[in-house]
């Protein structure tokens, strides 16, 4: 692979990276600003006891905000974790689209209300996100044998 491409290639790469934590940021700073409507939102999925709601309501989006944080500061647990609740949340969506649900996702909370996201349209996004955070973990992959292998050549003349 020539050099160019592979700057290319980590180049978007980071800036997915950045996206995709700004997203995850943006998102759970939202849910937090009015948690009363995300545990609506929530509510209307039918799949939690009412018991449960607050504290989802308030817990989701704080580990929406730590995990951007952990994909922007590049810790090696942030996008395992990010896949893993893109995941979740297409469960959810998927759940809600075989129930026939026509209700907001809460996925970005007020900012979404207004667009009026169908939840396939959510569902379809999502998995992009997860595609996005596959991308960003195998250019991280190419990188990095690239760095070692290096690393060695110096060690070795």
């Amino acid at each position: 692979m020539r050099k160019t491409d592979l700057d290319f290639l980590q180049l978007s790469g980071h800036l997915l990276r950045y996206l995709l934590a700004f997203l995850f940021l943006w998102a759970g700073i939202n849910k937090l600003l009015d948690p009363k409507s995300f545990a609506r939102s929530i509510d209307a999925f039918g799949l939690l006891p009412e018991s449960m709601l607050v504290v989802t309501a308030l817990g989701l989006p704080m580990l929406e905000i730590v995990i951007a944080l952990a994909v922007a500061l590049r810790w090696r647990c942030g996008l395992p974790l990010m896949a893993v609740i893109l995941l979740f949340f297409v469960g959810v969506l998927w759940y809600g689209g075989l129930q026939g649900l026509d209700i907001d996702c809460g996925c970005f909370s007020l900012a979404e209300q207004s667009a009026h996201t169908t939840l396939r349209q959510a569902f379809w996004r999502d998995w992009l996100m997860i595609a996005a955070v596959v991308y960003v973990f195998a250019i991280e992959r190419i990188r990095r044998p690239q760095a070692v292998l290096k690393t060695q050549t110096r060690r070795s003349i």
